[in-house]
């Protein structure tokens, strides 16, 4: 049986049209010779081909059509229903037929202890399960070839010119790539460097090798977090800014911190990290949390991470030095010991103070939306559950308590992300509120102006 399924625009000039497809090709256009007219001049004369192909709806657009799928150009691919589409300032859905929907089997739902794990994490914070999730899906252009102009086009992004509107944003779960370019470039300079120290022994070298290693994976999850941001409303300039600022500025609210409460803590021995340094990474956070033009929870997420890996660059590259150093009096510079202390700490940076700040980010940004921040925010209660969150992993991360093959860390790492993904979604969800209700009053204007005309 033929499968059908409907293509409709759900916000832009062509916003309310709708057509039944099935495996007969129809062109989108707006030339009159297009089965769907387009009323679009963005798109323009250029026409895309649409028809549904095993469940999927394939499009393939003429070489000058600006068609883009997750906000990148895409002339040529295949859409599961419910997915988006992106035709000159034209946002299209394509959902299967009612029937064919019915038919369809329920999708099978997580279960097993990981799967109760996750709900009962996010549950606890206050979020829903993300039960549209395939993490498989969302890095599946990872791999994926990119011209170098798609990474200009993706950096050039939170401008007046280059966010989108409201209507506008893509809500479907982002495909990020970008960051893993980002990890490859980082990591073949630190290549670099460490060849050329070992090959010249040249001490001119170590600052740079020990700063690019501390930096290479907190930068490269915040790239992570910079594609996540679906409304593209924040610049690589705030982002840098926010790393490096943030980070200094955490840095020593932290060191006060422990000046003033930290012989008070004494007996929590290392862990009492985890009470002072989140707690003055949140001081940092509230540089910016004071511009309500950042609305957006996905903000948060991406503030919130930027403030943690200019922390873990900078910490990282402190302990790294100071481990190299312990032999510097004697003439000898101790590489070993700096590569190890990369290597450790890079790769379980990604569930650490990169995570743990970017909840708490996140929280703050949800419990604030689109009101000015107010001090009395930090007393509600969806914040604080997720501040607690974040300062028991960090408590829990530096206590002596240890599991076999860095079991410890990768439980940690486990939980800080299943929240992360459950307050991805919760962002996206935000999102999509705010365009329902943009589209419900859009439509009840003219009942609105004929009842005033009556």
């Amino acid at each position: 049986m033929e499968t059908r399924g409907e293509f409709f625009c759900i916000s832009g000039p062509d916003k309310g049209k709708r057509l039944a497809l099935g495996e007969r090709s129809v062109l989108l256009g707006t030339s009159a010779s297009c089965g769907l007219l387009s009323d679009d001049e963005d798109l323009g004369p250029e026409r895309v081909k649409l028809k549904v192909v095993d469940g999927r709806l394939t499009f393939r657009a003429s070489a000058n059509a600006r068609v883009y799928v997750d906000g990148v150009h895409t002339p040529e691919g295949s859409l599961k229903p419910g997915r988006q589409l992106r035709a000159g300032r034209s946002v299209w859905q394509f959902d299967l037929e009612r029937q064919a929907e019915a038919r369809r089997p329920a999708p099978r739902d997580a279960g097993g202890l990981f799967g109760q794990a996750w709900r009962f994490i996010n549950s606890s914070i206050g979020l829903e399960h993300p039960e549209g999730l395939n993490v498989k899906e969302v890095f599946s252009q990872v791999s994926q070839k990119r011209p170098e102009a798609d990474v200009t086009e993706l950096f050039a992004i939170g401008t007046s010119k280059n966010t989108p509107e409201l209507m506008e944003i893509d809500t479907n779960w982002p495909k990020p790539w970008v960051f893993f370019k980002a990890l490859v470039l980082t990591v073949m300079v630190y290549v670099g460097f460490v060849f050329a120290f070992r090959q010249f022994e040249n001490n001119n070298l170590l600052p740079g090798l020990i700063m690019v290693g501390a930096s290479a994976i907190p930068i490269t999850v915040v790239i992570f977090y910079f594609e996540m941001n679906a409304p593209r409303n924040v610049s690589l300039h705030q982002v840098i800014r926010m790393l490096l600022i943030g980070g200094v500025a955490s840095l020593i609210t932290s060191l006060f911190g422990f000046e003033m409460v930290g012989k008070s803590l004494n007996w929590l021995g290392a862990s009492r990290a985890g009470i002072v340094e989140e707690t003055g990474k949140l001081l940092a956070l509230l540089i910016i949390v004071y511009k309500t033009k950042y609305r957006w929870t996905l903000n948060g997420l991406l503030f919130g991470g930027a403030v943690g890996a200019g922390f873990a660059a900078f910490e990282s590259a402190g302990y790294a030095f100071r481990d190299g150093m312990d032999l510097y009096s004697f003439g000898v510079v101790d590489l070993d010991s700096i590569l190890d202390s990369i290597l450790v700490r890079g790769l379980l940076t990604p569930g650490g103070h990169v995570a743990w700040t970017a909840l708490v980010g996140a929280a703050l940004w949800k419990v604030r939306g689109d009101q000015p921040f107010t001090f009395s925010m930090l007393k509600d209660e969806r914040f604080l559950r997720v501040f607690a969150l974040a300062m028991a992993l960090h408590m829990i991360w530096n206590s002596p308590f240890q599991l076999p093959y860095y079991g410890k860390y990768v439980a940690l790492i486990a939980v800080a992300w299943m929240a992360i993904f459950g307050f991805i979604q919760d962002g996206l969800n935000q999102i999509r509120r705010e365009q329902g209700q943009a589209a419900a009053a859009f439509r009840g204007r003219p009942r609105e102006k004929a009842a005033a005309a009556r």
